[in-house]
């Protein structure tokens, strides 16, 4: 885990609110029981929530931001936006995402017990910037926590992350 940039926190809040009342009828929300295990081996507390957000749902500040990955070199056509909701009692189990990605988090809401393990080793992701995940290695994310954690997030090709770390100036992990 990297931390990549800052940003405006209470900007990206007032992004996810204005996102919420405006495309609310978009997302999917589970609806089983908190401790009921789905397919993909996660467990969603009651009300957790995702958004698959579309290029024109991207405005204001996350579409500034949106357009200065772009301008650093990103390819446009290579990320998509989803904003998550994690209710107390997500967990997502450990698995590994598809090999061609990396996972970029801009953390809008969180607490002290909502957290990743990656290789073994617990990561809190305080909203003081935004963070490059290796998702390819096995990695669980959990809200034990009694707030929702919410994050807004993109996927970005591994082939394009050499960019992204040398402007960090740190070596692959």
């Amino acid at each position: 885990m990297h931390k990549w940039f800052e940003y405006d926190l209470e900007k990206a809040r007032d992004w996810h609110k204005q996102f919420v009342e405006k495309y609310s009828d978009t997302e999917f929300v589970y609806q089983g029981e908190t401790k009921e295990l789905n397919s993909w081996g996660c467990v969603y507390g009651q009300g957790a929530g995702m958004y698959m957000i579309q290029e024109e749902q991207l405005f204001g500040y996350i579409l500034d931001i949106h357009n200065a990955l772009i301008d650093m070199g990103l390819d446009k056509e290579a990320f998509d936006w989803v904003l998550v909701t994690h209710t107390p009692g997500t967990r997502l189990g450990m698995h590994q995402d598809e090999e061609e990605w990396l996972t970029v988090h801009i953390p809008l809401y969180t607490n002290d017990h909502a957290y990743w393990t990656i290789g073994g080793t617990r990561y809190l992701m305080p909203t003081d910037g935004c963070y490059i995940i290796n998702s390819t290695q096995p990695h669980d994310v959990v809200n034990y926590g009694d707030t929702d954690r919410i994050h807004l997030y993109f996927s970005i090709r591994t082939d394009q992350v050499e960019k992204v770390y040398q402007q960090l100036n740190i070596k692959e992990s």
